[in-house]
């Protein structure tokens, strides 16, 4: 693979406008849907933001938790980029969630470039198939709408994700700097990403030595991204150290690995409904913390997220290995094949049943049960959008073989950064779970739909060799 081998010509202005118009008018006008919907943005994770931006744009920009208004104490169970941000909006622009939504609206036009543009290392074709794509991608713009971290998450590590694709490209380092340090100030937003650092050091020093044969400038790309991605997550780190000792980064980590990581296989391998296995580990951790002689009460988030870690190593050892293969598996199956549009405020206004809760003896079972528990809207809406993302998903299936083909290294770094969210994302189940990996998903359909023909030959081969036997 040398650098010469990929389109060196950058997209059109004439195409990136198009491109981006695009998204600005299909974000624009679900966001319009939404605040026409009078939908109640702020619920769930959206009003913890909320509260936690007020506070910081009130009281001196502090980084602090309101569960006690009287005592408050430094936040840690969400990751301070994203509360930052719309505090900063709301100074700027517009004290309003309009104002924060419009702001989301143009990052996430922006995203459509960023994805456009790593298709087009393909060809101009690619580049814009796939910046249509997205600019018309229900996921994204679905989350566009919302007052959630996705949209600042996706358009940083989107970001990253282009200057990791020209570093394979070009490998000078100075792209993989820049990637090291929009990797760093994304986990800032969202932490499942925080692994991922060591995981692309140790990427780029094997695909420094291999295409190089120089054990030095392996050890440069590795080092040199490592740092970069370290520098924004630095006084984080040294602030939970000082006030907590730890290095952990969110005290929501030991909770999620414990309920929904632990928990989500133990109801696999006791067939319950989640509610219940949630109340078994909650005795659990209770006995834990009783067997300590400590009260939950007087731990800090920190050191609950800790013993909640504890507790899971112990249940770990009792799920059997085939629980957390069909968790992990069918999660990973549902998040790719369910349609974003389940999401959407006015469909999910229709659900009344949870997937969680539903029982039977086999996925297939749980499944048909979960959707006869809610309403017309909602399975129409599963329905007829499982239908679409199937062929986007065969769409995404036949570019990954193109590129397999021409640019090997590109291929695996595809798949490992796929690989990689499927394993962190754990046997949760939502479409917002693929979030993270639709500029990859995209791309691929990119290059599929530039290369239709080659598709269409392939297929037609393969269809004639199936009949023929």
């Amino acid at each position: 693979m040398t650098s010469a081998s990929f389109n060196t010509d950058r997209l059109s202005r004439n195409t990136l406008i198009a491109i981006f118009l695009t998204a600005l008018c299909t974000r624009l006008l679900n966001a319009l849907i939404v605040l026409w919907s009078d939908i109640d943005l702020l619920e769930l994770d959206a009003t913890s933001y909320w509260s936690l931006s007020t506070w910081i744009k009130e009281n001196g920009w502090a980084y602090t938790n309101l569960s006690n208004p009287e005592k408050p104490f430094p936040e840690t169970e969400r990751m301070p980029l994203y509360p930052y941000f719309i505090a900063v909006v709301r100074t700027v622009f517009s004290d309003s969630i309009n104002g924060v939504l419009m702001v989301q609206v143009v990052l996430d036009s922006i995203t459509c470039l960023f994805i456009g543009s790593i298709a087009a290392l393909w060809s101009n074709r690619a580049g814009l198939f796939a910046g249509i794509l997205a600019a018309v991608s229900p996921n994204m713009i679905l989350h566009s709408g919302s007052i959630l971290t996705d949209t600042l998450f996706l358009f940083l590590f989107t970001y990253g994700l282009l200057m990791a694709v020209r570093f394979l490209t070009t490998r000078t380092l100075s792209p993989l700097a820049g990637g090291g340090i929009l990797l760093g100030v994304a986990t800032l937003t969202r932490s499942l990403t925080f692994p991922l650092i060591g995981v692309v050091a140790a990427a780029a020093a094997i695909i420094s030595w291999v295409c190089d044969r120089s054990v030095r400038r392996a050890v440069y790309a590795a080092g040199i991204f490592a740092l970069c991605a370290s520098l924004p997550l630095a006084p984080w780190l040294n602030r939970n150290f000082a006030m907590f000792d730890t290095a952990a980064l969110s005290s929501q980590s030991g909770s999620h690995f414990l309920f929904w990581g632990i928990g989500i296989a133990k109801q696999y391998h006791l067939n319950l409904p989640f509610s219940e296995v949630s109340s078994l580990l909650n005795a659990e951790v209770q006995q834990e913390a009783a067997r300590r002689g400590q009260r939950l009460a007087d731990m800090d988030a920190m050191q609950r997220s800790a013993l909640y870690k504890d507790v899971a190593l112990n249940e770990a050892t009792t799920v059997p290995l085939g629980s957390y293969l069909k968790s992990w598996t069918w999660a990973s199956v549902v998040n790719f094949a369910a349609p974003a549009i389940a999401l959407h405020p006015v469909v999910r206004a229709d659900k009344t049943g949870s997937f969680y809760e539903a029982t039977g003896s086999s996925m297939v079972e749980r499944a048909t049960t979960f959707l006869t528990k809610n309403g017309p809207l909602f399975v129409s809406g599963v329905v007829g959008g499982g239908i679409l993302t199937f062929l986007a998903n065969m769409l995404t299936a036949c570019g990954f073989i193109l590129l397999a083909v021409r640019y090997p290294w590109m291929a695996v770094f595809a798949a490992l950064s796929l690989t990689y969210f499927c394993l962190v994302n754990g046997p949760v189940i939502s479409p917002k779970y693929r979030l993270p990996m639709e500029p990859v998903l995209i791309a691929l359909m990119g290059v599929a739909m530039a290369e239709w023909r080659a598709v269409i030959g392939w297929l037609r081969i393969r269809l004639g060799r199936t009949v023929s036997t």
